[in-house]
């Protein structure tokens, strides 16, 4: 799971922010206030493990940000020039229940010589660099690369990063390992094959999703990202037809008819053409599903990606809410719910729409006896700006359902100051027709 980002320097970011991950993370705050520089950047991660070409591979097929320098953080005031040349970032991660033999033997043998002490309940990763942002090659720095046993080091690798050094690959770092234990060794392998599995896990709709098409090839080669939605109707396919994946379907059909009002769901072929066919849940009307409102397009794309997702996956979804009827966003909260306590999904959630965070304080509130959630599942990021400087909070919901650290009322108490302000103008106009 990922659990602690802390970065500076990068697009909005001046100083560094920091961004605590839970099971259900919510980014919620202002407009151009970074909560899309966040996913970007865990997006740019993703895709630079894979590349040939750069260290930080800022324009891919996850996502295009142009060229890294650009990335930089851009002081607007013609007085005050960029303090900082460089770009900082720390990602920690924290191993599910099984982190893998290589690293299990190496702690055990730490254990054997008493450099650590026996008391193991959870194994923490770290990766991070420090890039002096430049035109040409992508940059030069440092990374770093740590593990730890509770709180007890165990690991720690650095390299100097030019115009060879690649996203976790440590074979070429600073320091010459081939007179290092065999058990130290594997160690530093599992270590990078996690961190590198943990954010290669990373799956993001946008919240520009295309509209489904009528018709699609079965055979079809589809393309590999789903962002826009580009490949929902062939993992449907997969989920309603494939016997193996069919308890998947069955886990968003609740979803599918309280949150867009479609149900039985069924594909019928015609020549070369797959067309997936829905059952109105209002009208009892059966129509092409593309046919649907802009609602289906909108969510059915992360229902599914979320359904097909493997477990301590993590699915990035932004403004989910779109095209949602108020009411019904409230299902999006117990959704997003359902795929941590049921799939064992992370998920990330940008959204302007309180009734998802409503929701799911009230599951925390329910409390996990009555089939809700704990406090620790779900984690809070508020992005704001203080003294001309985008700043972040990290927010916790109490066993209550309360925010412990006040929920912003600026943000979502508009509606509460806007009913005040409707009581006052309907008072006032009555107290001018008397006179």
């Amino acid at each position: 799971m990922l659990e602690e980002l802390k970065l500076s320097n990068f697009r909005i970011f001046d100083n560094e922010v920091v961004i605590r991950f839970r099971p259900i993370t919510v980014l919620i705050g202002k407009n151009n206030a970074g909560k899309s520089s966040i996913i970007k950047f865990l997006l740019m991660l993703n895709q630079s493990i894979d590349s040939s070409d750069a260290f930080l591979e800022a324009s891919g097929p996850a996502v295009d940000l142009g060229d890294l320098y650009d990335l930089k953080h851009k002081k607007f005031s013609k007085r005050k020039k960029p303090s900082k040349k460089d770009l900082n970032f720390s990602l920690k991660v924290k191993s599910p229940p099984s982190y893998g033999d290589g690293l299990g033997l190496y702690i055990s043998k730490l254990e054997d010589d008493e450099a650590i002490k026996p008391t193991h309940e959870s194994v923490h990763f770290e990766t991070g660099a420090k890039i002096a942002y430049r035109k040409t090659l992508g940059g030069r720095g440092t990374s770093v690369m740590k593990a730890w046993v509770d709180d007890q080091k165990i690991l720690s690798l650095d390299m100097k990063i030019d115009e060879n050094s690649r996203f976790l690959d440590f074979s070429r770092g600073s320091k010459d390992t081939r007179d290092e234990s065999v058990y130290k060794l594997l160690a530093e392998q599992a270590c990078r094959n996690f961190l590198s599995d943990q954010i290669k896990s990373i799956q993001h709709i946008s919240p520009l999703t295309a509209e489904l098409s009528t018709a699609f090839q079965k055979k079809a080669k589809a393309t590999h990202s789903n962002d826009f939605g580009q490949r929902t109707l062939h993992l449907l396919h997969e989920l309603v037809s494939q016997q193996a994946k069919r308890s998947r379907y069955d886990f968003i059909q609740e979803y599918l008819e309280n949150v867009i009002n479609v149900s039985n769901i069924s594909f019928e072929k015609a020549r070369n053409l797959l067309f997936c066919y829905a059952t109105n849940s209002n009208t009892g009307c059966t129509t092409n599903i593309a046919d649907f409102g802009f609602g289906v397009s909108q969510c059915l794309p992360f229902f599914v990606q979320g359904a097909m997702m493997k477990r301590y996956a993590t699915l990035i979804v932004e403004q989910p809410e779109a095209q949602v009827h108020p009411t019904a966003q409230l299902e999006l909260g117990s959704f997003f719910a359902k795929l941590w306590t049921q799939q064992k999904v992370y998920s990330i959630i940008e959204t302007h729409s309180d009734n998802i965070l409503l929701r799911l304080r009230t599951l925390i509130a329910l409390g996990e006896e009555h089939g809700g959630l704990v406090p620790d599942d779900v984690s809070v990021a508020f992005f704001d700006f203080r003294d001309g400087q985008a700043v972040v909070r990290n927010l916790s919901i109490d066993e209550n359902g309360g925010m412990e650290d006040g929920l912003p009322l600026e943000f979502f108490g508009a509606n509460i100051g806007e009913g005040l302000r409707l009581g006052a103008a309907k008072y006032q106009r009555g107290a001018d027709d008397e006179e």
